[in-house]
C-alpha cells in the first residue's frame, strides 16, 4: 500500500500518469499492477528490494522504501512417525512431520520420484506405493518379509532413519464367537447357524475375514463313539439334529430333537478334506454346548430389545428401519436361556403368552412381526419412554423392558469401511444403532496397481469394486464431500 502527496499536501494517485508525470523505480523487480492505494510487485528475488517514485516534471525523488524478501518456504528437515504396528504384506502408512527453513510446519505431498525408502535388511524389502492426491504428510509402503530392519527414508539430500519391527502376516488363528444367542432351544424348534456371522480372529486378536475359496466350515456333534464328530444326518438318540447347507446356502439348520445337551464343534479348515492328514492341512475349532429343553422346563421369561429408538418430529419422517426388533427369551430354573421360536418365524411366542402390551400413546408392538413401532411422534420439550410387558395365560406379567423414545433426528454416528473378495464396503449407523445411508464422498487407492472401479450407492451401504492384479496391496481411503468423515482399509488382492 502507498500514499502520495503533491507539494501542497494533497493526496495523489499513482495509478495514472506513469511515464509522463512520474516513474516508479524498483530494484530487483517491477510493478505488475496498481490502483489508487496499492501496487503489486513481481519478479522479486530473495534478499532486499527498494522502490522510489520520481516526479519527471520536477525531478523530485520520494523517500526510499526497502523491504526484505525471504526465500520461498522449502522442506528443511523432517521426521517420520511410525504406525502402531507394521505387518508383513500390508500397506504401512508413515506420517511425515516436516518444517521449512523458518521452523514452521511444512506440508509434504510425497511421490515416487522424489521420495524413496531403503531397508537395511537381508529379509525385508519395501515397495513404494503411489501416494494419491488426497494424501499430505504421509507415505505408504508395502513391507515384504518380517523381522527387524532400519528404514532409510530419503528425499533430495535429506535422510531419516527409523528402526522398525515387521510383524508376521495376519492370518486366521482362531474362531472367536459363533452365531448362537442362547444356551438352549425349545424342543421342536429350529434355528439357522449362519456361517457368515461366525467371528474369526487373527493371531493378534483382531477380527479377520476369510476367503471362502480357500477355507471351509464343518459343524458336528461330538460323542465318545465318534471321535471326529457325528455327521449332520445322524439323528439317533441325539438332542439336536444338524442339517448342512445345501447349494448356495450358508447356514446349518439346528433342530431341538430330544431333551438333553449336545457338544458341538465348529471347524474352519484348509489344505484338504475335513481332518486330512496332509502337512498342508490347517484347522481351528470352537467347541460349545447347546441343549434341547421341554416347554415345562421354561419357568421365566425376559424381553430382549434395544434401550432407545427414534420417535421424534413427525411419524412421516420416521422410516420403518427404526422399528425395534423385540424377542422373548425363556429361562429354566437354573438360569439357562432358551430360544422359543424358529429362526424363520417372525412372530413373538404365543403358546404360553396371552398378550403383549406397551405403555403410553407413542408406540405399539406388532406381535406378528416382533417389531416395536412408533405410531405418534414424541412432542413437547422432553423425550418419552415406553414399557413393554409380556403376560401369561393367568394374567400375570412375566417379563418387561423399558425403551427410551428419542426425538433427535437420525444422523450418521458410526462409519466403517471393510473389504472382502474384491469389494470395499462403506456402511453407516445412526445414533440409535440403525443402518443409515452413508455420506457421499470419494474413494482413493494408495497403489496405482489397484484402482477404484465401479461405485454403487444404496440406501444401506456404498460398495466400490477394487480392480487390479492378485498379490497387490493398497490402502483404500474414503473421504466424505463435507470433509467430516475419513476411513481407510488395507486391501490385498
Amino acid at each position: 500500500s502507498y500514499k502520495a502527496y503533491d507539494q501542497y499536501g494533497n493526496a495523489l494517485s499513482l495509478a495514472t500518469g506513469e511515464g509522463t508525470t512520474y516513474q516508479l523505480v524498483v530494484s530487483g523487480g517491477s510493478v505488475a499492477s496498481k490502483d489508487g492505494k496499492t501496487m503489486t510487485l513481481t519478479g522479486l528475488k530473495k534478499g532486499t528490494f527498494s522502490i522510489r517514485a520520481i516526479a519527471l516534471t520536477t525531478g523530485n525523488i520520494s523517500d526510499l522504501y526497502t523491504e526484505t524478501v525471504y526465500a520461498k518456504p522449502a522442506l528443511a528437515s523432517y521426521d517420520i512417525t511410525l504406525p502402531e504396528a507394521i505387518y508383513q504384506g500390508e500397506a504401512a502408512k508413515f506420517t511425515i512431520v516436516a518444517v521449512d527453513q523458518y521452523g514452521k510446519a511444512f506440508n509434504v505431498t510425497p511421490d515416487a520420484t522424489t521420495w524413496s525408502v531403503t531397508p537395511l535388511s537381508t529379509t525385508i524389502t519395501a515397495a513404494h506405493m503411489t501416494v494419491p492426491a488426497y494424501a499430505k504428510n504421509e507415505i505408504s509402503y508395502t513391507i515384504t518379509g518380517k523381522g527387524n530392519a532400519d528404514l532409510y527414508f530419503t528425499t533430495g539430500s535429506l535422510t531419516v532413519t527409523k528402526s522398525v519391527v515387521v510383524q508376521p502376516e495376519k492370518v486366521i488363528s482362531s474362531i472367536a464367537s459363533v452365531p448362537v444367542s442362547t444356551e438352549a432351544l425349545l424342543m421342536g424348534k429350529t434355528i439357522a447357524f449362519d456361517l457368515s456371522k461366525v467371528v474369526l480372529n487373527d493371531q493378534y486378536g483382531n477380527e479377520i475375514a476369510y476367503d471362502s475359496s480357500v477355507w471351509s466350515y464343518d459343524l458336528r456333534r461330538l460323542a465318545d463313539t465318534a471321535p471326529l464328530g457325528n455327521t449332520a444326518t445322524d439323528t439317533n438318540g441325539t438332542a439336536l439334529v444338524l442339517t448342512a447347507p445345501v447349494g448356495t446356502a450358508t447356514s446349518y439348520a439346528i433342530k431341538a430333537h430330544l431333551e438333553g445337551t449336545d457338544q458341538l464343534q465348529l471347524t474352519i479348515y484348509k489344505g484338504g478334506a475335513y481332518n486330512a492328514t496332509a502337512t498342508s492341512y490347517v484347522a481351528y475349532t470352537y467347541d460349545f454346548s447347546l441343549a434341547s429343553v421341554k416347554a415345562a422346563s421354561v419357568v421365566a421369561y425376559e424381553l430382549s430389545v434395544k434401550e432407545e429408538m427414534y420417535a421424534g418430529k413427525t411419524t412421516t419422517e420416521m422410516s420403518a428401519t427404526h422399528d425395534l426388533a423385540v424377542a422373548l427369551i425363556g429361562k429354566t430354573a437354573n438360569g439357562t436361556t432358551v430360544t422359543l421360536v424358529d429362526s424363520s418365524s417372525t412372530a413373538l411366542p404365543s403358546d404360553t403368552i396371552s398378550k403383549y402390551t406397551t405403555t403410553g400413546a407413542n408406540v405399539t408392538l406388532a406381535t406378528a412381526t416382533s417389531k416395536l413401532q412408533v405410531t405418534t411422534a414424541v412432542t413437547g420439550n422432553a423425550d418419552g419412554t415406553t414399557t413393554i410387558r409380556a403376560w401369561n395365560n393367568n394374567g400375570e406379567s412375566v417379563a418387561e423392558a423399558a425403551v427410551a423414545l428419542r426425538r433427535a433426528a437420525p444422523k450418521v454416528d458410526t462409519l466403517t469401511l471393510t473389504y472382502k473378495s474384491g469389494v470395499a464396503t462403506l456402511a453407516a449407523k445412526d445414533q440409535y444403532g440403525i443402518t443409515i445411508t452413508p455420506p457421499t464422498g470419494q474413494f482413493f487407492s494408495s497403489n496405482s496397481d489397484l484402482t477404484i472401479g465401479a461405485v454403487t450407492v444404496a440406501t444401506d451401504k456404498t460398495t466400490v469394486v477394487i480392480n487390479g492384479a492378485a498379490g497387490k496391496t493398497a490402502v483404500i481411503r474414503f473421504v466424505s464431500d463435507d470433509g467430516v468423515w475419513a476411513r481407510e482399509v488395507s486391501v490385498t488382492k
